[in-house]
C-alpha cells in the first residue's frame, strides 16, 4: 500500500458512533494512527464488532477496505486472522497469551503493512501480563496496533490507558436504532424492539431470537425465584454457575432489567419500562412488596458479580449471598 493512497473505509452495517468513525479514518489516512487504542463504552453497543472491523480494514490490501477477497480478508472470514490476533475468551487474560503475541510480533507481516491485535475486556488482564503487555506498549513496533475493549475502563491498569487513545462509545439514538429494526419481530412490534433495546445493538440478536412469551416468561420466573424458598435458589445457583461468562454477564443483565422495570412502575414511570401493557408482569408487579432501598440494593449486587466474575471470587458463593438479600 504505497504511502499517498488514501484508503475508502467501509463501516458496512455498523450503524452510529459516527464521530469516532471519523476519528478513525482521519487517522488512517494522515497516516497517524495511535499504536494502542481503547474502545470504552457500556457492554451491548458494539466495540468489539467495532475492533474487528477496524482489525479487517487495517489488514486489507486494498484501498476500498475491507474488500472481502483479498487474502487477509479471506482469512478473516474463515478465522485465519493474518497477521493479527484476537483475543476474546471468557477467562482472565494470562501472560503466557501475552508472550506469545509479543513473540509474533516480532516477525515481519507477510500479508499486511500493520500487525493487529484485538483484545476484549482488556480489565481482565491479571497483573503480570499487564506488565507484560506494558513493555510491548513502551516500545511499540512499526505499524503494530493494539485495539483494546472494556465496558468498565476504572478497572483498567492505568498506566496502560495512559499510553492508549481512548474513545467513548455511547448508546444508539432513537433514529439509529430504527434503522437497525426495520420490521417487527419475535412477536414484538418495532417500537417495542427498539424501547428494550435501549441503545443497544447487540440486544438485537438475543431479543428476537426467542419468542416475545418466552421472555415475558422469564421475567415472571425471576420474580418467582425472588420469593423462592433457600433450597430452590441453591439447586438454580448450582446450575447457573456452570455456565460460561458470556451467558452469565447476559442473565445478570436481564436480572438488572427485571428490577429496573418493577422501579420504573412502582414509581409511575411506565413509560420508560420494557414490558410495558404487559398483562401478566402487570398482575406479578401488584404481588411484589420491596422497598426502594432493597431494590437499589439487589442492583448494586448484580452489577458487583457482573464487575468480578473474572476475578476469581467463588461465583456460588457470591451469587447465592445475592439471592438471599430478600430472604
Amino acid at each position: 500500500m504505497g504511502k499517498d493512497i488514501i484508503k475508502k473505509l467501509d463501516w458496512q452495517n455498523i450503524v452510529g458512533h459516527d464521530f469516532n468513525k471519523k476519528i478513525i479514518e482521519n487517522y488512517i489516512n494522515q497516516k497517524k494512527l495511535p499504536h494502542s487504542i481503547i474502545l470504552s463504552g457500556v457492554n451491548g453497543v458494539g466495540k468489539k464488532l467495532i475492533a474487528r472491523h477496524i482489525a479487517k480494514m487495517l489488514m486489507c490490501q486494498q484501498r476500498v477496505c475491507p474488500c472481502g477477497q483479498c487474502q487477509s480478508c479471506v482469512a478473516w472470514e474463515k478465522g485465519g486472522f493474518f497477521g493479527s490476533y484476537v483475543l476474546e475468551g471468557e477467562s482472565q487474560l494470562l501472560i503466557d497469551q501475552v508472550r506469545t503475541i509479543k513473540a509474533d510480533l516480532s516477525k515481519t507481516s507477510y500479508v499486511s503493512d500493520y500487525r493487529v491485535v484485538v483484545m476484549g475486556e482488556i480489565e481482565r488482564l491479571t497483573r503480570p501480563a499487564a506488565n507484560c503487555l506494558l513493555k510491548v506498549l513502551e516500545e511499540p513496533g512499526k505499524k503494530i496496533v493494539f485495539l483494546f475493549t472494556t465496558g468498565n475502563i476504572a478497572g483498567v491498569v492505568d498506566t496502560i490507558v495512559s499510553r492508549s487513545t481512548v474513545l467513548r462509545f455511547g448508546r444508539l439514538s432513537r433514529e439509529e436504532s430504527l434503522k437497525i429494526v426495520t420490521n417487527d419481530a419475535g412477536g414484538f412490534g418495532r417500537d417495542e424492539i427498539v424501547n428494550i433495546m435501549m441503545g443497544k445493538p447487540l440486544f438485537y440478536d438475543s431479543l428476537v431470537r426467542a419468542n416475545k412469551s418466552v421472555h415475558v416468561g422469564n421475567v415472571i420466573k425471576f420474580w418467582r425465584l425472588v420469593y423462592a424458598g433457600v433450597d430452590v435458589k441453591q439447586r438454580l445457583t448450582m446450575n447457573v454457575v456452570k455456565s460460561t461468562q458470556n451467558k452469565l454477564n447476559g442473565l445478570y443483565m436481564f436480572w438488572e432489567s427485571c428490577i429496573r422495570d418493577f422501579w420504573l412502575w412502582k414509581n409511575g414511570i411506565e413509560s420508560r419500562m420494557w414490558w410495558k401493557g404487559v398483562d401478566e408482569i402487570s398482575d406479578i408487579h401488584q404481588k411484589i412488596n420491596l422497598e426502594d432501598k432493597t431494590l437499589m440494593k439487589m442492583l448494586d449486587g448484580l452489577s458487583f458479580l457482573r464487575r468480578n466474575m473474572h476475578r476469581g471470587l467463588n461465583r456460588k458463593v457470591q451469587l447465592m449471598n445475592w439471592l438471599m438479600i430478600n430472604n
